[in-house]
């Protein structure tokens, strides 16, 4: 254990594994590859998942080394880049100096928090490799080959993968050290955030209300976006909603959509619905509130394969969510299925979190950036 020369308390733990070494290693990431393609399981990238194998296969149109063309060179190849570096010069260290948070603490969405630790930096947009003929579906690939290097991070409040704040840390400063703090990993919203910060240089929002508010039609620059470049190219469109049954909403989404989840356990599938059209017949003034976003998931369209032919989704999650094997799917960041509702349930009775089809049923809208 390292420590500083501050007279605030440090526990500096650096941590155990990092995805930033497990990206670049198709031998440590499972893959198979075969004429340009690329296959991996879940369950190859985190063989310590106490026992769990997951059923699922991820299936790429491009090569491992295409998937991951510029992570190769700082600041992608080392956890300690993480942070935000106008705030974190001595690395790790300046991550368990409680002084820099309250220091800036009026900058607290770029510095982080005591609690949630450091916030991220931003990363650079990539430039597709040279044989890459479609770009669009190599940077959605990218996403998915990013969220495939993190499975097995935890479900933390945190803004950034590998900071790794042990108990004693959080006792000295006078926080409970709870199972979402201690550890790696990363909330819903941090993790999506984190996926197109890494993978495509696009830092969104990490509150997951706000990153679902998201501006349809606007470009990167919006006030619930911030881009990594002066002139961002991307733009904001909300591609689905509520009102679609599920399998039109299947068929719509594409890789990389962000599914938004209004998790209330008051809320209903036909409240969300009601609620849903009665503000887009009367946006601004509704009296009928929209519920409030409580989760964030990705989805994998033609990546995720599943025996049953179910559409898969990515997120960090608690371990309510079962796969199509009927085994509970671990803590944290992980791949997991989107069930339809059941041919018994009623859609004016809110669906509790243990449900197969919670995801679907608690649906709100999902916002494509493209």
């Amino acid at each position: 254990m390292n420590t500083s020369s501050t007279s605030q308390p440090i526990d500096v733990q650096s941590p155990a594994f990092s995805f930033t070494n497990r990206i670049l290693s198709a031998q440590l990431m499972g893959v198979s590859e075969q004429n340009g393609k690329t296959t991996l399981t879940p369950s190859s990238v985190n063989p310590e998942s106490n026992g769990y194998q997951s059923p699922y296969q991820l299936s790429f149109n491009f090569s491992w080394a295409d998937l991951v063309s510029g992570l190769t060179q700082t600041p992608f190849t080392e956890w300690q880049q993480e942070g935000n570096p106008n705030y974190f010069k001595n690395i790790p260290q300046d991550w368990f100096d409680p002084s820099i948070y309250k220091e800036n603490a009026s900058n607290w969405q770029q510095v982080g928090s005591l609690s949630w630790g450091p916030g991220p930096g931003y990363y650079p947009q990539p430039t597709p490799p040279s044989d890459v003929t479609n770009s669009t579906e190599w940077r959605l690939q990218r996403l998915v080959a990013v969220a495939a290097s993190m499975i097995g991070y935890g479900y933390l409040h945190h803004h950034i993968p590998d900071w790794n704040p042990g108990q004693n840390w959080y006792t000295a400063i006078n926080i409970t050290p709870t199972d979402q703090l201690v550890g790696q990993g990363l909330d819903c919203s941090d993790y999506t955030s984190w996926l197109h910060n890494y993978g495509l240089g696009i830092y969104l929002d990490t509150d997951v209300a706000n990153q679902g508010a998201m501006v349809p039609g606007a470009k990167l620059g919006a006030t619930a976006i911030i881009a990594n470049n002066s002139n961002p190219s991307f733009t904001v469109t909300r591609i689905a909603d509520a009102s679609m049954d599920y399998e039109t909403l299947r068929q719509t989404l594409q890789t990389g959509d962000l599914l938004y989840i209004a998790g209330g356990v008051a809320e209903s599938k036909t409240a969300i619905q009601n609620a849903l059209a009665a503000n887009q017949a009367d946006p601004g003034t509704s009296s009928t509130p929209l519920p409030a976003i409580t989760h964030v998931i990705m989805w994998l369209g033609n990546v995720g394969v599943s025996n049953g032919s179910i559409p898969l989704v990515t997120d960090s999650h608690g371990g309510e969510v079962m796969d199509e094997n009927g085994v509970l799917v671990p803590t944290g960041i992980q791949v997991r299925p989107f069930n339809n509702s059941g041919s018994g349930s009623n859609p004016n009775i809110p669906t509790p979190e243990t449900s197969p089809s919670w995801y679907f049923d608690h649906f709100l809208w999902a916002l494509r950036i493209s």
